[in-house]
């Protein structure tokens, strides 16, 4: 929150992640990104202005791929929510699913937390409104 109001905004949603934190400010139209790599912090402003959509995408493990059985939740390596921007090709990954952090049961609810902020999101790119119903 000290890292937001440093920037002016006042979040009206916020996730915390193992290696990462995303406050949305509805109001300004601004999503705050915190990452952590080992122990160094780093922060990103993003603009809902300047995004084109969001979107979830799985990544799996390799020797899931090779395997002639259907990919189960449990194959999953990664779900991320992705952001593309409308100015530049490189995406915006936030990770919400690493198999390293959570045990494969937590799968199902942190697909269905990344498919919430894409669809809260994605909501506020149509009707271009910072109001948030939960």
């Amino acid at each position: 929150r000290a890292e937001g109001r440093n920037h002016g905004l006042s979040f009206s949603g916020q996730q915390i992640l193992p290696d990462q934190i995303i406050g949305l400010d509805g109001r300004n139209r601004k999503l705050m990104i915190i990452k952590k790599d080992k122990e160094v912090y780093s922060s990103q402003m993003v603009s809902l202005d300047d995004i084109n959509s969001f979107n979830v995408s799985r990544s799996y493990r390799m020797n899931t791929l090779k395997r002639l059985k259907p990919i189960k939740h449990e194959d999953s390596e990664k779900v991320f929510l992705v952001i593309e921007r409308k100015t530049s090709d490189d995406l915006v990954r936030i990770c919400f699913y690493d198999y390293t952090n959570y045990h494969h049961s937590e799968y199902p609810t942190m697909v269905r937390t990344a498919n919430y902020w894409k669809d809260v999101l994605n909501k506020l790119l149509i009707n271009g409104k910072g109001n948030i119903k939960k």
